[in-house]
């Protein structure tokens, strides 16, 4: 056979995943190139770590021109247009063309698009934000804090429910968690809305029992002398604004027609594949219905599913094998609840009844598995 080009577009957990194994899984006589905006991967699931000071932040990135010394092409350049006819990727440092192509550029995080946001708030999904939100941290005596989050469809739900239990934790070592009003507001109806509504609801009262003030279904409709405006409701007063940012696909998918009505890329939720030759879509930038309503959850470990299940079917495609390995929309969550504790949730998205959790049930050694998932991250991809 032919040799063939292999392109992956973004150099997160999923993009990474996908060129590695390619390059494991195909003959070195076919190219694998990885393209990033960026030339430093970001672990995003340590931020929170970097908030409470737990970790320093250059442990969490890794340079992607190490990728190089695994046979990788890596180049650093923003993606112009992908062009499906030529099959072609145009960036900013010239263009490339493909035979297979993953996409998996992530979500695009915009708070200018809600009206005083950007000026009032701190990014937490975001290095940056969380490096900001390390140092106002330290002088923050007392006050309300506010989780905010923007957008129903978001990367890593846990994430969110994450920082206020972590703040709980981190104000009790400073002594002033009685001066703190902790509060998250939500459009969600309940937390982790993919698990069931008993879940949900036994994740909540969780949280108020450690005194959290949970608000769901608020929508935010502009942030204005330090109050939240939602669309129904009375304003919430803030002191300190943290926020999970409105979503949106990157903009180099829309223009290039990639994207469904969700707004998305729309892809066969088995296979990843995006309804156009040669083109497959993983990770945040994807979304995949459930058969209970809603979208699937964006973490970093379906994406490395995702990626693993792709890469598998184009390697034996190469060979001229079937391709048959398909995704099972099964995960796992590790969501840590402060005081060195996490809690398990195991799920299959494409069942929501077989749920394997127990909310009341934290364990230290659900927490260490996390920190073990992040000293093993490294060192297996790079």
């Amino acid at each position: 056979m032919a040799d063939k080009k292999f392109l992956v577009l973004g150099g997160g957990l999923g993009g990474v995943v996908a060129a590695r194994e390619l390059r494991r899984q195909v003959g070195k006589e076919h190219s694998v190139t990885l393209i990033d905006r960026r030339d430093e991967h970001i672990f995003l699931p340590s931020l929170p770590w970097i908030m409470t000071g737990d970790m320093e932040s250059f442990k969490a990135k890794k340079d992607l021109r190490v990728l190089e010394k695994k046979g990788i092409n890596f180049i650093h350049a923003e993606v112009q247009k992908i062009d499906l006819r030529k099959k072609r990727v145009e960036t900013t440092k010239g263009n490339y063309d493909y035979n297979y192509l993953i996409i998996s550029l992530g979500a695009r995080l915009e708070p200018e698009n809600i009206p005083g946001l950007k000026e009032a708030s701190i990014n937490i999904y975001e290095l940056e934000g969380m490096e900001n939100l390390r140092r106002v941290l330290r002088d923050f005596k007392c006050g309300r804090v506010v989780v905010l989050v923007c957008s129903i469809l978001k990367k890593c739900a846990a994430a969110s429910i994450e920082i206020p239990f972590l703040l709980d934790h981190f104000f009790v070592k400073q002594g002033i968690r009685d001066k703190v009003d902790l509060r998250l507001v939500t459009p969600d109806p309940y937390p982790l809305p993919y698990l069931t509504p008993s879940l949900g609801k036994d994740l909540q009262e969780k949280m108020e029992a450690r005194g959290i003030v949970y608000s769901p279904r608020s929508n935010v409709r502009e942030i204005r002398n330090n109050k939240i405006y939602l669309e129904h409701g009375d304003p919430v007063p803030f002191d300190l604004l943290l926020t999970v940012p409105p979503h949106y696909a990157a903009d180099v998918v829309e223009k290039s027609n990639l994207t469904g009505k969700s707004g998305w890329i729309e892809v066969d939720p088995e296979t990843m594949w995006t309804g156009f030759e040669g083109v497959y879509a993983i990770g945040d930038i994807i979304s995949i219905p459930l058969p209970a309503g809603g979208f699937m959850d964006k973490t970093g470990l379906l994406a490395e599913l995702q990626a693993k299940v792709v890469t598998s079917n184009l390697s034996r495609a190469v060979r001229g094998e079937k391709m048959d390995n398909k995704f099972s929309g099964k995960g796992m969550c590790l969501l840590e609840t402060g005081f060195g504790k996490a809690l398990f949730f195991g799920i299959n998205f494409f069942n929501p009844i077989e749920v394997n959790a127990r909310i009341p049930l934290e364990s230290r050694a659900f927490r260490l598995a996390k920190v073990m998932f992040f000293k093993y991250w490294f060192p297996r991809w790079f």
